[in-house]
């Protein structure tokens, strides 16, 4: 793809990760969208930095469960700047529509932990320190909010395992991948297990 096809099959792609008629074909939607980030980040390198933070970004605001949460804003703002040249582009970020009950809510942050977890191991050599505990904080809370959504029985159960499935496989590959970089203490990472186990 050049980067103007690119960018705006990409952004329409990431409004798919609040859709749950989407699961069937989640893993394959996060692996075209990470192939595609990644493909604009070698034209652009500051766009893998602003991809996973947006990410992030997303993933915190989900945690507050906002009917309608705002997402990808720079990384929106990039994709409009490159497609400048070929006329006008995108509105900077997107929108996901998430309504009151808890089945778009649990879709999105689904799809947001595979999506970011998948990127953050394919750039791996490009994650700093940083970039890579932010995510991880992000993940781990919200597999805890999850938690606490399901005890004030404000999420259908079902929802609520999507959630916490998806960030602790999250949480999992990204330790073993720091664990065989020799990046990550064993300790905390246990300590870290433990708490998720309660």
């Amino acid at each position: 793809f050049g980067s103007k096809i690119a960018c705006i099959v990409l952004l329409n792609l990431l409004k798919l990760l609040a859709e749950p008629a989407c699961e069937a074909v989640a893993p394959e939607l996060a692996e075209t969208v990470v192939r595609l980030a990644e493909q604009l980040g070698r034209q652009d390198f500051a766009m893998l930095h602003c991809f996973l933070h947006d990410c992030v970004r997303a993933l915190e605001t989900l945690r507050g469960r906002p009917f309608r949460a705002q997402a990808f804003a720079q990384f929106g703002q990039r994709c409009k700047a490159m497609m400048s040249e070929d006329g006008p582009g995108p509105a900077g970020g997107l929108c996901f529509e998430l309504g009151p009950s808890s089945q778009r809510l649990s879709a999105a942050c689904a799809g947001l932990a595979v999506v970011s977890t998948s990127f953050a191991r394919a750039v791996a050599p490009f994650v700093s320190s940083f970039d890579f505990d932010a995510l991880w904080d992000a993940l781990l809370g919200l597999s805890l909010d999850a938690l606490m959504w399901l005890e004030h029985r404000s999420a259908e159960p079902a929802d609520v395992a999507r959630i916490v499935g998806a960030a602790v496989r999250g949480l999992s590959r990204l330790a073993r991948d720091r664990l065989d970089a020799g990046r990550l203490q064993a300790a905390p990472l246990c300590a870290q297990a433990e708490l998720l186990d309660d």
